[in-house]
């Protein structure tokens, strides 16, 4: 019984870094003054923190599981760090605001980090 609720708790957190992978780059791409290498850069920060789960998830050792976890764990602070410099950085020299979009997208990077 403990293995099927460790499995579906693994698959659920997947899906979940999945969907925010989705939602950042959709993010991203909503942002026209953004340049192209920035955004490139932020998406690959996404997409690796489930990558580097999935792969934990898939380990044969304590130590590998916790190295690839570690990994992960960095990605989506360098993904929280970035986000928060370019909304400051365009704010003071472009002047923009950003919506609802941005706001989502912190609160879930800040979400994420803290599970």
């Amino acid at each position: 019984m403990a293995d099927f609720r460790e499995q579906t708790r693994h698959e659920l957190l997947e899906k979940r870094m999945l969907r925010f992978a989705a939602d950042v780059i959709r993010t991203l791409e909503q942002q026209p003054a953004l340049p192209r290498s920035t955004i490139d850069q932020l998406t690959r920060s996404a997409t690796s923190i489930g990558a580097n789960y999935a792969e934990a998830c898939n380990v044969v050792s304590k130590l590998d599981f916790r190295n690839k976890i570690y990994a992960a764990k960095k990605r989506l602070q360098k993904l929280v760090f970035g986000s928060i410099f370019v909304v400051n950085c365009l704010t003071k020299v472009h002047g923009l605001v950003f919506g609802k979009s941005h706001m989502s997208f912190s609160l879930y990077c800040k979400q994420l980090s803290i599970h």
